[in-house]
């Protein structure tokens, strides 16, 4: 299963797609369009990282996407974006580009009445899409063991991790 995921939030926001993609890896091969430096944290869990910055992204924002080059993704069969897309012109856009995948276009975090994670709402967006993932059994093991790892670091004792808060005050956790 071929699978496009866009997700052109900050460090933070595109981290949270990490459990999701650990579940997936070996059963799908996705491609994944985000920022960075985030992407370079996700290269292990994707089969193809694309900078959401600098590969034409901005097409799915204009009237006309054909205005230059078309990017083709002939062989994706789910397309999953987290976009805001009030007026659906992202969506049809993604059509245009992809007119034989299932395309699924969600909000980049849950509502803010919603009192979930964010790493599993956007698994659950996921599971929902066709993904080949369960999103509850991700962030269980996601709990389990450390799914970023950096062998270089193997012996060195114990470390600190220091994450001062997000961007903006609604995704910040009570």
């Amino acid at each position: 299963m071929r699978i496009l995921i866009i997700r052109p939030g900050a460090l933070g926001d595109t981290l949270l797609l990490i459990p999701a993609l650990a579940q997936m890896r070996g059963r799908a091969d996705v491609t994944l369009a985000a920022r960075m430096p985030g992407l370079e944290y996700l290269r292990p869990f994707a089969h193809e990282c694309m900078d959401y910055e600098r590969t034409g992204w901005h097409r799915l924002f204009m009237d006309d996407p054909y205005a230059r080059v078309k990017p083709t993704f002939s062989h994706t069969e789910i397309a999953v974006a987290f976009l805001a897309d009030r007026d659906g012109r992202m969506a049809d856009n993604i059509r245009v580009f992809m007119p034989q995948a299932s395309i699924h276009v969600f909000p980049g975090s849950p509502r803010q009445e919603e009192t979930i994670h964010a790493a599993f709402y956007l698994a659950k967006c996921m599971e929902r899409s066709g993904c080949p993932l369960n999103a509850r059994r991700a962030l269980e093991e996601a709990v389990q063991r450390p799914l970023l790892r950096d062998d270089s670091f193997a012996g060195a004792g114990k470390r600190i991790v220091i994450h001062p808060g997000s961007g903006g005050i609604t995704k910040n956790h009570p």
